[in-house]
């Protein structure tokens, strides 16, 4: 990579916006690209956008296939997938590459390590689970996640004050596109993204 920069890219210029299925199709392509030890290249041609200072930033987009080889020290290849969605759905996956001779302890993680194997055995198809976390209505962490479920408790509640217009969309009864019956719905409250974490 020029200067040590990190590379980037989407994978929805090659499926388009499908909605949680580019985020599967983000991770299958980190996994691949992995696999096969390349960095694959920005589909679309188009010049980058001029008002991104492309020269003085520590990001690049390739535009030719960039060799992606294992390190000689054994240190993981590690990708992270983004998937943001336009109702809020916002994720961020880290794949690390599999190395049979390193340990999946993470220090500082909140979570053990957890290796899941295939019905084999063999070391080639493990999956190491490092850490989750969950923010969803009625449950900032993933603890409270699982201590709603137990509980059975409902999750949802009326419309909180400034979330979306009720007299632009709220029409009891309402079957057509843009409105809705009810505002009662799945609203995560209580919570702040920071952005820096």
């Amino acid at each position: 990579t020029p200067d040590r920069k990190l590379p980037i890219g989407s994978a929805k210029f090659n499926v388009g916006h499908t909605l949680e299925a580019a985020g599967l199709v983000g991770v299958a392509r980190a996994v691949l690209a992995m696999q096969h030890e390349t960095i694959p290249p920005a589909i679309d041609g188009r010049p980058l956008n001029p008002q991104v200072a492309w020269d003085e930033i520590p990001l690049f987009v390739p535009r030719e296939p960039v060799p992606w080889p294992r390190s000689g020290d054994g240190t993981p290849r590690r990708a992270g997938v983004d998937a943001f969605g336009i109702g809020g759905l916002n994720v961020h996956v880290v794949v690390d590459d599999y190395v049979p001779s390193r340990s999946p302890v993470v220090p500082g993680a909140d979570l053990p390590a957890q290796t899941l194997r295939t019905p084999r055995g063999e070391d080639d198809g493990a999956v190491a689970v490092i850490g989750m976390g969950a923010v969803m209505p009625g449950a900032l962490t993933l603890d409270a996640f699982w201590e709603l479920l137990a509980a059975g408790r409902d999750a949802t509640s009326e419309l909180p004050d400034g979330r979306w217009d009720p007299d632009a969309f709220y029409r009891p009864g309402a079957t057509g596109p843009w409105e809705t019956p009810t505002k009662r719905g799945g609203y995560v409250t209580g919570f702040e993204y920071d952005w820096r974490q």
